[in-house]
C-alpha cells in the first residue's frame, strides 16, 4: 500500500502495482512527471516511511530523503509526500 500526502495536505492510499508513479496514476492520484526514466528528477518526492527499490539507477538529483517514483517500486508499505 502506498500512502501519499499531497501538497494540499490531502491523504490518499493506493495499491502498489508497478512503479510508484504507475500506482499513483492507477489510483487516480495526480503526480507531476516528465521523462519517466529517472533522468530529469521532476517527479521526485519525499519518502516519509518505508523503503523502495529502483528499477534503474536514478540519474536525477535528489536529497537522501527523496525518491523518484517513476523508476522505483515500493518495498511493502510506504508513505510519500509530494
Amino acid at each position: 500500500m502506498i500512502k501519499i500526502i499531497t501538497s494540499s495536505r490531502q491523504h490518499h492510499s493506493v495499491e502498489s502495482k508497478g512503479t510508484i508513479l504507475q500506482s499513483l496514476e492507477q489510483g487516480s492520484v495526480v503526480h507531476k512527471s516528465q521523462c519517466r526514466t529517472g533522468i530529469c528528477g521532476y517527479c521526485k518526492c519525499k519518502l516519509k516511511s518505508g523503503s523502495v527499490t529502483y528499477v534503474t539507477e536514478p540519474l536525477g538529483f535528489m536529497s537522501n530523503d527523496e525518491i523518484l517514483p517513476c523508476i522505483s517500486i515500493a518495498n511493502g508499505n510506504i508513505e510519500i509526500e509530494n
